[in-house]
């Protein structure tokens, strides 16, 4: 399956940073993390993107969002929480990085 440029809304194209950018790419995940956060909720002042990287090399994006707008966000079943993260670690395998998401 081929994957299709990925882009941030404003369009920042994550697979466009070069290898070394770290911090770089950092931001463009933790921006494309939020966005797709705050399109689905209804608070998206509330939505807030941490982000670090693992002693492994692993970048880890935390989310968190209004407590109302949790169940938004997991989905039934965590069906929209495993479809954010199989986005984010697609993303990630675009540019050769290990991408996890932890929603809080």
């Amino acid at each position: 399956m081929k994957l299709s440029r990925v882009r941030c809304t404003d369009g920042t194209d994550v697979s466009s940073v070069s290898v070394g950018e770290t911090e770089k790419t950092m931001e463009a995940y933790k921006k494309m993390l939020a966005d797709m956060a705050r399109a689905i909720v209804d608070k998206p002042e509330n939505v807030a993107v941490d982000v670090s990287e693992s002693e492994d090399g692993t970048i880890v994006l935390v989310l968190s969002a209004d407590p109302d707008d949790m169940g938004k966000v997991i989905g039934k079943h965590g069906k929209i929480a495993k479809a954010i993260r199989s986005v984010m670690r697609a993303a990630g395998n675009r540019k050769g990085d290990r991408v996890a998401v932890e929603i809080q």
